[in-house]
């Protein structure tokens, strides 16, 4: 299809003329181009004027919402900082009331309250200048206060109140030189105060021979006053005077009534010696002291003749003998031990029982004829022998044994006549309390 340039009339392509008004030159596609272009841009340019007026209204928003916003981050901005907490964390309302507070105690007269307001106040708060001023005026006032009472409490020998008074205003000023070297010089003399009564009081205590109330005087001194060379040295001489004594009182005790009331006097020691390593081994060796029966042991041995039945072992343990059908008698017979060199003592006590029969027998026996015997041997070595008569009818036997293995007891009370063994027509003897001791103190 054609378009005729002068009326736009579109005509087919084979005609030479526009059918409509004759004209013979057409519009080029070049030129259909650049009306397209035109038009468009017409269109563009319409459509920008309608949309300013909407658009400028769209940027006046926008300026103003960005306006509004500043102001909001500026007004923000002056909060946080007007609120910010001071490098102590303390925030300024609460700086400014703290400063407030001390005021009204630096004018009231209550100086320690003032201070202790003051002395929280940070450099960076706005306060700070002015508090550390009346901070200043406030120290010097509590101090003339403190020395004062001080001063009255001495005068009365309060030493203790004194020293608490100061203790309490060392927290408030901890840097004050002069609280500081009147608590050094109160204290020094309340320690030579404390000292010097503290040994004339235990001296007294000594001299009644009383080392428990003068080593309490001494203690209860020391935890009032710390460290002290002369109470220390004092107190180690009534330590060692008095360990020597609890000794002595033990061994007494043990002597006379047993190695049980010895133990009982030592442990009450424990109070005052505390663990001190020479009572508790004294402790353990009269423990040793206690003697073991010696049927308690293990017997490796016994030995009869074979005239009776009697067990060695057993007879030989009991206490003393008076049934007439339990006879100590036997030829010859003894019993073994191993000790394993642990025991050092062995006591006991052999008695004669001598009740012959004589209307039985015709022979001319006398009961002083017949002498049981016991023997002991350490190691197959005869260390002791002891013996009973009508005449002699009872010995307490003890010997050492100190280091011994190997311990044998034999037993003899038997006299033969004619071929004849007197059996069970007298009591010739018999042994009690056999004992055995780990230890033995002198």
């Amino acid at each position: 299809m054609k378009e005729c340039k002068y009326c736009r009339t579109k005509y087919d392509d084979s005609l030479t003329a526009c059918p409509n008004c004759g004209g013979t030159r057409v519009v080029t596609a070049e030129e259909l181009a650049e009306e397209a272009e035109i038009k468009r841009q017409e269109v563009e340019y319409r459509e920008k004027a309608n949309a300013a007026p909407e658009l400028h209204k769209k940027r006046l928003i926008g300026i103003l919402t960005a306006v509004v916003a500043m102001i909001i981050a500026v007004i923000v901005i002056i909060s946080i900082n007007a609120n910010k907490p001071l490098s102590n964390g303390m925030t300024k309302d609460e700086s400014e009331e703290i400063f407030s507070t001390g005021m009204e105690y630096f004018d009231n007269g209550h100086y320690e309250e003032a201070i202790q307001c003051f002395a929280q106040l940070p450099t960076d708060s706005k306060q700070y200048k002015k508090a550390q001023s009346v901070l200043t005026k406030s120290a010097e006032s509590y101090r003339k206060t403190i020395l004062e009472k001080v001063n009255t409490y001495v005068q009365n020998n309060e030493y203790e109140v004194a020293l608490e008074v100061l203790k309490n205003a060392q927290a408030i000023l901890p840097d004050d030189t002069e609280i500081k070297n009147a608590y050094n010089t109160t204290f020094n003399s309340y320690k030579s105060l404390i000292r010097e009564n503290t040994i004339a009081e235990a001296d007294a205590y000594v001299a009644d021979g009383d080392y428990v109330s003068a080593i309490k005087a001494v203690n209860t001194a020391l935890d009032k006053i710390e460290q002290d060379e002369e109470l220390s040295a004092k107190l180690s001489v009534y330590m060692s005077s008095y360990k020597e004594s609890l000794f002595a009182n033990a061994h007494s005790a043990y002597l006379n009534n047993g190695y049980e009331e010895a133990i009982s006097i030592l442990q009450d020691g424990k109070s005052l010696l505390g663990q001190d390593d020479d009572l508790l081994q004294l402790i353990s060796d009269y423990q040793d002291c206690k003697p073991i029966s010696l049927k308690d042991l293990n017997c490796v041995y016994t030995s009869t003749d074979g005239f009776t039945e009697w067990n060695i072992e057993a007879k030989m343990m009991g206490e003393l003998y008076t049934d007439y059908n339990n006879v100590l008698w036997q030829k010859d017979g003894y019993i073994d031990y191993e000790l394993s060199g642990e025991y050092k003592r062995i006591s006991g006590t052999l008695v004669f029982n001598g009740n012959l029969d004589f209307d039985a027998f015709a022979w001319d026996i006398q009961p002083e004829n017949f002498t049981p015997t016991i023997k002991i041997y350490c190691d197959n070595n005869l260390i002791a022998t002891y013996s009973v008569s009508n005449s002699n009818r009872s010995v307490d036997f003890e010997c050492n044994i100190e280091g011994t293995k190997f311990l044998r007891i034999e037993v003899d009370g038997l006299e033969e006549w004619n071929g004849y063994m007197l059996q069970n027509y007298y009591l010739v003897g018999a042994i009690s309390n056999f004992n055995i001791y780990k230890n033995v103190i002198e």
